[in-house]
């Protein structure tokens, strides 16, 4: 899960901008901290998932935000940004083992990129292989529903559906 916030601050001063990535930049830092520290314990399901009422272990969210509470920073010049890296932390913890609890698609742990720059010669590259690269693979769940059409003999909707794919592919890569 991610969660995008725009606001316009008109005029800042150089004190406000400051401030302001200050606070955004340590806020980012110590969301990827927590989630490293908290997805690095053992047994991290086990201390998490209470079960219900059935005796099915399942995850818990007030657990889940306890163990991310005990391991967010204590006497931090931020303190209330604290409640919304819990938040943020918890939810996406929850989503991720809620993902895996059902089983349909497989589920990465969490992660936060650093915030350092790419350089040059990595842009370049990235630039380079998206350039080069002519056909985006499909999903194979795609290709079966592709052959599906075929084999009904509907081959115009399998044509309109894989060039779909393509797209999609193409637009999500």
């Amino acid at each position: 899960m991610f969660k995008t916030a725009r606001c316009k601050v008109h005029n800042p001063s150089r004190h406000k901008t400051a401030m302001l990535k200050y606070a955004l930049t340590h806020y980012h830092e110590a969301l990827k901290r927590v989630l490293e520290e908290v997805l690095s314990e053992p047994d991290l399901l086990a201390q998490i998932c209470v079960p219900d009422k059935k005796g099915k272990a399942r995850v818990n969210f007030y657990v889940t935000s306890g163990l991310i509470r005990r391991h967010t920073p204590k006497q931090w010049a931020l303190t209330p940004l604290r409640d919304y890296l819990i938040g943020d932390a918890t939810a996406m913890l929850l989503s991720h083992f809620k993902k895996q609890e059902k089983g349909k698609h497989e589920s990465n742990p969490p992660t936060l990129p650093d915030l350092t720059p790419l350089t040059d010669e990595q842009v370049r590259e990235a630039h380079k292989e998206f350039a080069n690269t002519v056909d985006f693979p499909l999903k194979p769940r795609q290709l079966d529903k592709i052959e599906g059409l075929r084999a009904k003999g509907q081959t115009n909707v399998a044509l309109r559906m894989e060039n779909i794919y393509k797209n999609w592919a193409a637009c999500r890569w």
